[in-house]
């Protein structure tokens, strides 16, 4: 791998990680003024509007560049599709479960699509190293006190369920970017990942919630959206795949993009005053080791050559 295009993706991936993370906050202060899938069709509309006004700005200033035909291939269109699916119902999981969590929690439990990424590909013939094992359980510890505070008591909560399956869904979207993102110009395919998102979550929303724009009367509501729209669904989503991209090795991204926990971890303690028990706090710590366990490779034999 050219080490200027890996330490050029590491940054992207960084940034991403720093943006989704400052956007917990944000989906935070929104529950206190809207329902969740109304905040999740609302955000995914707001950057698909973007996104294709992108597309459709760049189609106009270079036709032959920018078409439709020359941007993505048919493995493009479809994997963008896909993706659109898997992270409109991963938004719908992580914001019904943030309604009764914390932004630290939150973030936490997203990043386990990190420890979920070598469970699916070893689905596909993938090999797991027996350190990559190991580091799952450590994580899965490290879910434990963080949700449970070391007690079996209370157990799991629904919240917790609904922010774990939004980090299978989001580990099958970093899969389906692996597979099929290099097909396909980035702001194309994500542009078409929150549009299709969009429709999926619509539907459901209007069913379940119906549609109340009180929050319009809102500033904090209306910011909250800008952000998570305009910056986290529009620049977010595209450096991820940039940054996929850029590395062709889906658990380095997955490490890198994991940092988005660390980062809500420090917006919800700086801007919403959230604290941490000394056992959430090793729950937390022990999710980060398996992070970085997970990524570790086995000494290289050294064999000395002979006099």
């Amino acid at each position: 791998m050219n080490p200027t295009r890996s330490f050029q993706g590491e940054i992207v991936l960084l940034s991403a990680a720093f943006i989704w993370g400052t956007a917990f906050v944000f989906q935070s202060i929104a529950m206190n003024f809207m329902l969740p899938l109304t905040f999740v069709w609302i955000r995914s509309l707001i950057s698909s509007i973007i996104l294709f006004l992108i597309v459709f700005i760049r189609s106009r200033m270079s036709p032959k560049r920018y078409s439709l035909a020359s941007l993505g291939t048919f493995k493009g269109y479809q994997g963008a599709l896909l993706a659109g699916l898997f992270t409109g119902l991963a938004m719908m999981a992580q914001q019904i479960g943030i309604v009764d969590s914390t932004a630290a929690k939150a973030g936490f439990f997203t990043t386990l699509y990190l420890l979920l990424v070598p469970i699916l590909y070893s689905l596909f013939g993938k090999k797991v190293t027996l350190l990559q094992w190991f580091s799952i359980g450590i994580g899965l510890m490290g879910v434990f006190y963080l949700s449970t505070e070391g007690s079996l008591e209370d157990g799991l909560t629904s919240a917790d369920i609904w922010l774990i399956a939004c980090a299978l869904l989001y580990a099958c979207q970093i899969i389906t970017i692996d597979f099929r993102g290099a097909f396909i110009d980035p702001i194309l395919f994500t542009a078409i990942q929150f549009g299709f998102g969009f429709i999926i979550t619509l539907i459901p929303s209007l069913f379940i919630e119906g549609f109340d724009g009180s929050f319009l009367m809102h500033q904090e509501a209306l910011l909250s959206l800008l952000y998570v729209g305009g910056i986290s669904g529009v620049i977010g989503y595209t450096l991820q795949i940039v940054g996929q991209n850029a590395f062709k090795n889906p658990t380095i991204a997955s490490l890198l993009m994991s940092f988005e926990a660390v980062f809500a971890l420090l917006m919800g303690f700086f801007v919403l005053g959230e604290t941490l028990s000394w056992m959430e706090g090793l729950g937390a710590f022990l999710m980060l080791f398996a992070i970085m366990l997970t990524h570790l490779k086995p000494p290289q034999k050294v064999i000395a050559a002979k006099a």
